[in-house]
């Protein structure tokens, strides 16, 4: 399961790479040798909102949100995202955890953490 999670993150590294504003990835211009150094990537998961609720959308006139516009101009934005869990916590411990809820057991927002689950970080 670890090995699904660190591909995962891998892979939105190589995603986010090849989304910058020159369309080039970073790692097609970097000899081999160094294409195999590990990769740091940021997660930011935004909780509570639209998927459309970011100024930079431009649905909602009055909607100022700096940050997350900076975000997406000078990061990625990605448009045709999906969750297995659409409740907070049990969305959070499986990004987590790498597992689906019937796995790490939280199910709901009230759940506990089963004792020995192991997260990521």
């Amino acid at each position: 399961m670890r090995e699904n999670l660190l591909f995962t993150l891998a892979l939105t590294g190589l995603i986010t790479g090849c989304a910058s504003d020159k369309g080039k990835s970073d790692l097609a211009l970097k000899p081999l040798a160094d294409a195999r150094k590990p990769m740091n990537v940021v997660f930011i998961l935004s909780d509570d909102h639209r998927y459309d609720y970011m100024g930079f959308m431009g649905t909602i006139p009055w909607l100022e949100t700096p940050s997350m516009d900076r975000m997406a101009r000078e990061g990625a934005h990605i448009k045709n995202a999906f969750v297995t869990t659409s409740l907070s916590s049990p969305s959070r411990a499986s990004i987590l955890t790498g597992m689906y809820s019937h796995e790490h057991t939280v199910v709901d927002n009230t759940a506990p953490l089963p004792e020995g689950l192991t997260f990521f970080p």
